[in-house]
């Protein structure tokens, strides 16, 4: 009777500790709590591995604005750093964590247990941009891929269609979903990058003040003119990089990052930038959170800005010129967001005229406005969409909107997203 009142001690002992180790499958206590990751508020070590599915396929996010990865004991994820971790100590760079209770994990079947957030890589993931080797933009773009290789294999976060000839961008694909809106706060910025692009030039380089200041001069033929548009930068009144996938559409600091490729911007003046544009942008990434929807969207430009020069005629503005006096990496007319649903599709388009120095009249005179209004019909942008300051901004429907801007992939639309 002894032995077998020990045996059913020792049973009652392993099953109230998390999980007990028989190759690589768990008996999990359904009494533990799940796993909770938490994006932001040190939930993260830094620098962050990437956090993908069992199969190391794809990112594995929050659900919900609340950003929080939830998992259930027993559940099992990977994490990547590109030149392996820091902690815990091992030689691999690709690992399989599994859900113990709270934030604890326990790493490759292993038993010791470690904190989520003491999970750190020795540097950042590394993210990349390539060439598809794919068209785009009705044959007058290459696409370009952003993401990660993660042995061997890419998992994307978005594509980008580009001109190499005028290096100017004509859109970014990107999806969105309800976890979005909890994205990784305050994380630092990077370094600019433009490495295999822009014919080997510093690209980072001509959006300088200095430079902006001296090609408007240039171009207008006028230092006076070019002292009045390109001012300094405490007042907001020059040509910021222009995200088109935003830094905050990502969730985690290490997706962030990748947004930082100069091939994903275009010269935005920068009281525009911070005003109601980066209105649109935080009402959709809202809009998706409260609807619990996702979406398919294209950022991306159109046209090219002008400024009036000495003689008083439209001058079209650029941030280079190549050896044969050609205009590269133009100031564009318009930025745009195609917002589509696949679900139902539906879509809408949210546009902002990129001139801060222009006039009400001057916006309906030089073709700033190409498709019919709809914005009074929708209700959740928060802009003051008629604010020169801050970027005159309406919204129309896709299929008007393509008749002008035919570079975009082609969607089948049912009806407004509104």
């Amino acid at each position: 009777m002894k032995v077998v009142h020990f045996v059913i001690v020792l049973l009652h002992w392993q099953l109230s500790d998390a999980r007990i180790a028989i190759s690589d499958q768990y008996v999990v206590n359904p009494l533990m709590e799940p796993c909770e990751i938490r994006v932001s508020g040190g939930g993260l070590g830094e620098p962050q591995p990437l956090i993908l599915n069992r199969d190391a396929t794809e990112f594995v996010e929050p659900k919900d604005a609340a950003g929080i990865i939830r998992l259930n004991p027993g559940d099992v994820i990977s994490l990547f750093c590109t030149n392996g971790f820091a902690t815990p100590s091992t030689t691999m760079d690709l690992v399989r964590a599994t859900c113990t209770t709270g934030n604890i994990f326990t790493i490759d079947n292993k038993m010791d247990e470690i904190a989520f957030s003491d999970i750190t890589c020795t540097a950042y993931p590394y993210h990349t941009a390539r060439k598809s080797g794919k068209m785009c933009g009705n044959g007058a773009g290459v696409d370009i891929e952003v993401g990660f290789i993660v042995k061997g294999s890419f998992i994307e976060l978005f594509h980008i269609c580009h001109d190499d000839i005028i290096e100017s961008t004509m859109y970014v694909e990107h999806t969105m979903g309800p976890g979005n809106e909890g994205y990784q706060r305050s994380f630092p910025r990077p370094p600019w990058l433009s490495s295999g692009f822009f014919s080997g030039k510093n690209a980072d380089q001509l959006y300088t003040n200095v430079n902006q200041k001296a090609m408007v001069a240039q171009i207008l033929g006028s230092q006076e003119l070019a002292d009045k548009f390109i001012q300094p930068t405490a007042t907001n009144i020059y040509l910021a990089r222009g995200h088109m996938a935003a830094k905050v559409d990502f969730i985690f600091g290490a997706q962030q990052r990748a947004t930082f490729w100069l091939i994903n911007v275009a010269p935005q003046w920068q009281k525009f930038n911070a005003g109601n544009w980066e209105r649109v942008e935080s009402s959709v990434r809202r809009m998706v959170s409260q609807r619990n929807t996702n979406l398919k969207l294209y950022t991306g430009t159109y046209g090219v800005m002008t400024l009036p020069d000495i003689n008083g005629e439209q001058q079209e503005i650029y941030l280079h010129f190549d050896e044969n006096n050609n205009g590269q990496i133009p100031v564009p007319k318009l930025y745009y967001r195609v917002i589509y649903e696949e679900s139902t599709k539906r879509g809408i388009v949210l546009i902002g005229v990129n001139n801060i120095h222009i006039t009400v009249d001057e916006i309906e005179e030089q073709g700033y406005i190409i498709c019919e209004d709809v914005a009074d019909k929708v209700n959740w942008v928060n802009w003051d969409r008629f604010n020169l300051d801050l970027g005159y901004s309406y919204a129309c429907e896709v299929e008007e909107f393509a008749k002008v801007v035919d570079h975009l992939p082609k969607m089948e639309i049912s009806g407004l997203f509104i």
